[in-house]
């Protein structure tokens, strides 16, 4: 097959969850001899995608044979032009018109694509792919990542985009059920996301290797935090933090990503104050990421703002139980209290409560993190995601001929 992949940011761009979903997509199909062209922006930093600041890569096409990446630049005129009428017809911001615009993508899209696959909602390129697919004959999947707790994920602009897609991929089986239920999606497949498994364990440490290179004590409970942004659950997680600390538990907190959040930094230096250490070691390359794994008792990303969440993966890989948000997307991803535990989003005293069990009780810690790995073994390696995947490719490329 011939494909075409649309992602906000591509590699050498520090990828989020959707960007490296697009890329673990992208390196299957081009191992199963597919030629793939992926379409992008120009941008490096996240805020590139928004304002003509930050860094950037030239505008132009990346021919490595089987894989081209055509690079294009976000139209901020018709980002802000887009701003503008969202304000003027009262819609919720940030809403479907505002963020990256890739205009030129249409005109650009020359090839015969048996496929063009988009992600995520709700940036609007979804639409400057959907004119694109229409008019080259190609079929469209998209894959929205819908983060239903959100209001600009409920805009008439996404519907649309995932109502004329010839098929829209769900992470799970409660965002295919939504999707049907409430937005009226059709030919939606449920295709969960995955992780190359034995690659992310190929020189994992082990615990206490990992904490003598980190500085940390063996009688430490530490966490590891995969963002500083308040949506996902970051604030909280510092907030439950102190209040463990208080109660004479020696704990600390281990923070990744290359997101910067001013809020976040305030609460950094409060938990700090009250016994709380922080670790925040910014953007972070795959070796360190992993020390940072085998480190941690156990992951906390109680997020309002996620579909699935990769870092669960990472996490259950590595042995560790993970604590997520009680959200709609969370209720078929982590499985309370058997390989984590859900809290409701906000709730620091009931995120606390649960940091303070896992913290007292290792055997518990062991039990689900065991869990957790049989089952990431079980139904996550994109050997097994990418297979599905293909087979939808060919039954929407077909059914488009």
């Amino acid at each position: 097959m011939r494909i075409a992949h649309v992602v906000q940011r591509y590699r050498p761009a520090s990828l989020t969850g959707s960007e490296r979903y697009i890329d673990a997509l992208t390196i299957y199909m081009l191992a199963r001899g597919h030629k793939v062209d992926v379409y992008t922006s120009t941008a490096l930093d996240w805020c590139r995608l928004f304002v003509p600041f930050g860094q950037a890569l030239p505008q132009g096409v990346e021919d490595y044979g089987y894989l081209r990446i055509v690079r294009l630049k976000p139209s901020y005129f018709k980002q802000l032009t887009s701003t503008a009428l969202c304000l003027l017809l009262k819609l919720p911001l940030p809403c479907f018109l505002r963020g990256p615009r890739l205009s030129s993508l249409s005109s650009l899209m020359l090839e015969d694509y048996d496929i063009i696959g988009v992600t995520p909602a709700p940036f609007p390129y979804l639409l400057d792919t959907l004119r694109a697919a229409r008019r080259i004959g190609a079929g469209l999947v998209v894959m929205p990542f819908m983060h239903f707790d959100l209001r600009e994920y409920r805009n008439p602009y996404l519907l649309s985009v995932i109502g004329a897609a010839d098929a829209v991929i769900a992470a799970t089986p409660c965002e295919a059920k939504i999707l049907m239920r409430v937005y009226g999606a059709r030919r939606v497949r449920v295709v969960e996301p995955g992780l190359w498994i034995r690659e992310w364990l190929q020189g994992m440490p082990g615990r206490e290797e990992a904490r003598l290179k980190l500085g940390l004590g063996e009688d430490e409970f530490v966490i590891l935090l995969p963002h500083r942004a308040r949506a996902k659950g970051a604030y909280h997680v510092l907030e439950a933090a102190t209040i463990v600390a208080r109660k004479g538990i020696p704990i600390s907190v281990l923070v990744f990503g290359f997101v910067k959040d001013k809020g976040f930094e305030r609460l950094k230096r409060l938990a700090t104050i009250n016994g709380v250490k922080v670790k925040d070691l910014g953007a972070v390359d795959e070796v360190t990421k992993k020390i940072l794994y085998a480190a941690s008792d156990i992951l906390a990303q109680p997020s309002i703002a996620d579909s699935f969440g990769i870092v669960y993966l990472e996490a259950w890989a590595a042995r560790k139980p993970v604590i997520a948000a009680d959200t709609l997307a969370m209720k078929c991803v982590v499985r309370h209290g058997v390989d984590g535990f859900r809290v409701p989003f906000g709730n620091v005293k009931a995120l606390a409560e649960k940091f303070l069990r896992l913290a007292l009780d290792p055997g518990l810690r062991e039990q689900m993190g065991e869990a957790g790995y049989r089952k990431v073994i079980r139904r996550y390696d994109w050997r097994i995601i990418g297979k599905r995947m293909e087979e939808v490719y060919y039954e929407v490329a077909s059914s488009a001929q």
